[in-house]
């Protein structure tokens, strides 16, 4: 519908005709009506539709049974996801943002030489998912609250993604002044260091460090009080 008021009739079939220049002429001129998730899927897949995430892409493929053509490109790829797999492409979005430079607070083992093997940690995160949906609810951050585990060389990352305070911004609806009322999410980070034994976090607050602390503590490793501030 939303290229269709623009002038762009999208035909079906085995062998649909696509007038591209009419199509980029509409993207390029993005306004307050594209939809959301037009514009999430543009996004993801102009993020990982890349050479060097090609075979982070394929193996999400061959996980969820998707048949890669032979001769398919790395943005074919991550279009064929977002149309198959969207919530994947999203989440592998996140994972690789989230590895870029960030600042991390570092906290030590109260007892340093009761390391812990990735084997040796938990995957199920529901009840550590809902203390912390508790925290940020309490705190007016919204519900939802989803925990995320990627296991790396050497360490553990856990991604935790929740909604932030909500914000009001002023807006243009075509001639009209407005506002958008929305809550951000943000994705934080707390990775656990198997040679060093220690947790980093990575979060907007202080609270929120503590929080992690306490809660990965508690759920991850049986003692809310095993990290300490380095």
């Amino acid at each position: 519908q939303f290229f269709e008021e623009r002038g762009l009739l999208l035909s079906t079939g085995s062998d649909p005709v696509i007038d591209y220049e009419q199509l980029s002429g509409i993207l390029v001129q993005p306004d307050e009506f594209m939809p959301s998730q037009l514009i999430e899927g543009l996004h993801v897949i102009s993020q990982l539709g890349t050479d060097a995430n090609f075979d982070q892409l394929f193996e999400i493929a061959q996980r969820n049974f998707i048949e890669v053509d032979g001769e398919a490109t790395a943005m074919d790829l991550a279009t064929c996801l977002w149309i198959e797999v969207p919530s994947m492409l999203v989440i592998k979005e996140r994972e690789i943002g989230a590895n870029r430079r960030r600042r991390f607070e570092s906290f030590c083992a109260r007892e340093p030489g009761n390391a812990r093997r990735p084997e040796d940690l938990p995957r199920d995160f529901a009840a550590l998912e809902e203390d912390l949906e508790g925290w940020f609810l309490s705190k007016k951050r919204g519900i939802g609250c989803r925990v995320v585990r990627k296991d790396g060389p050497g360490e553990v990352r856990f991604l935790v993604q929740h909604g932030q305070l909500c914000k009001r911004e002023p807006s243009r609806r075509g001639r009209e002044s407005t506002s958008t009322f929305f809550r951000p999410e943000k994705t934080d980070i707390v990775i656990y260091d198997c040679g060093y034994n220690e947790l980093k976090v990575n979060a907007s607050t202080v609270g929120e460090v503590r929080l992690y602390l306490e809660m990965f503590g508690k759920h991850v490793f049986g003692d809310r009080n095993g990290f300490v501030y380095r």
